[in-house]
């Protein structure tokens, strides 16, 4: 198989200056770029060691074009590409005469000659063996900003366009598209991922007035665009808060859709009370639930199910939280909501 070129890249700016080109390093091309260059001062290029072995060969793709040269030049080897040649596209060879450089230019030189006539044996790649389609560069001229060339449905190349911000390539196990992340991860353009962790949060504190009326302290209300919106789909719902000093019976009820999910009473007093909740689509329209409860040292188990048409796919859920003081001796602050969050889980 025939060895591919190394090549090197040495871009030029408006300012000049030298480059030195190290003729122990095995390079086969140097290439010489720069657009529309405005020079201000020679670009020269020196041999590294200045006295080399006689039969030193090296190569210069030249790729420059010059608005301006202002009366300066580009030097290869001690030798200026002459005025009328400092914007055409050439291969520069520098070669020894009788121990003195001297350079040949070859002027409309392409990059394919450098496979042809340096790197692949004669007949060594027949006419049949290589699909124009493959290699012609022209094929490619029709590709916008921003695209990728795959493999199509009937085995032909297409275009894919894969600029949009945010979106990642995924292959769906016949072809590869260029998909959006959706819900709980967002890619940003600079390639920083977003992973949300809490569909809600709500930190503010809601306390029972004196009254003996049952009283909702927190609702809230999730869309299942967003949450529970297929089946295996679940949240974890956590709340907390606080019991006041009171002796007296308070009760805390969660309600799913106005319907209760669980009830507890106790007569804890000066104590926070923490309550852990997993919800679970198992099915088209029903919801099952399992929520721990905790009254200072005290844990009570709860657990509900739900069924149409309360919790039918695609409409919204209402969690609500209320609480009661006991109907002998209510005072204010019996019991407070100080804290609700809110996570999917998938």
């Amino acid at each position: 198989m025939p060895r591919r070129p190394s090549v090197v890249t040495i871009p030029l700016s408006d300012t000049g200056g030298i480059r030195t080109i190290n003729l122990f390093t095995p390079i086969d091309y140097y290439v010489i770029s720069g657009e529309n260059l405005n020079l201000g001062g020679s670009w020269s290029f020196a041999p590294l060691p200045e006295v080399p072995d006689e039969d030193t060969v090296i190569k210069f793709l030249y790729r420059v074009t010059v608005a301006s040269s202002n009366g300066n030049s580009i030097v290869i080897f001690g030798k200026p590409i002459p005025p009328d040649m400092l914007s055409k596209q050439s291969l520069i060879t520098a070669y020894l005469v009788e121990g003195d450089w001297d350079i040949k230019i070859s002027p409309d030189f392409e990059e394919d000659d450098i496979i042809t006539r340096d790197h692949i044996q004669d007949r060594a790649v027949g006419s049949n063996e290589i699909d124009l389609r493959v290699v012609d560069l022209a094929h490619l001229a029709a590709m916008g900003r921003g695209t990728v060339r795959v493999g199509g449905s009937v085995n032909e190349p297409t275009n894919l366009y894969s600029g949009a911000s945010g979106n990642i390539l995924v292959g769906d196990g016949f072809d590869v598209k260029s998909v959006l992340p959706s819900r709980d991860v967002t890619l940003q353009p600079d390639g920083l991922v977003d992973v949300k962790t809490s569909k809600f949060l709500d930190t503010g504190s809601t306390s029972l007035p004196a009254v003996v009326d049952l009283t909702t302290l927190k609702t809230i209300t999730l869309s299942t665009a967003n949450v529970l919106s297929t089946i295996n789909e679940g949240i974890q719902f956590t709340a907390g808060g606080a019991l006041g000093s009171g002796a007296n019976t308070k009760t805390l009820r969660v309600l799913i859709n106005g319907v209760q999910f669980f009830q507890v009473s106790d007569t804890e007093a000066s104590v926070r009370w923490w309550l852990d909740t997993y919800l679970y689509r198992n099915g088209e329209d029903t919801i099952v639930g399992q929520g721990v409860i905790t009254y200072g040292s005290t844990q009570h188990l709860a657990l509900g199910a739900f069924s149409s048409p309360l919790v039918t796919s695609g409409s919204s859920i209402q969690i609500a939280i209320q609480g009661q003081s006991g109907q002998e001796s209510a005072q204010s602050g019996d019991l407070s909501s100080d804290f609700v969050s809110i996570q999917s889980i998938r």
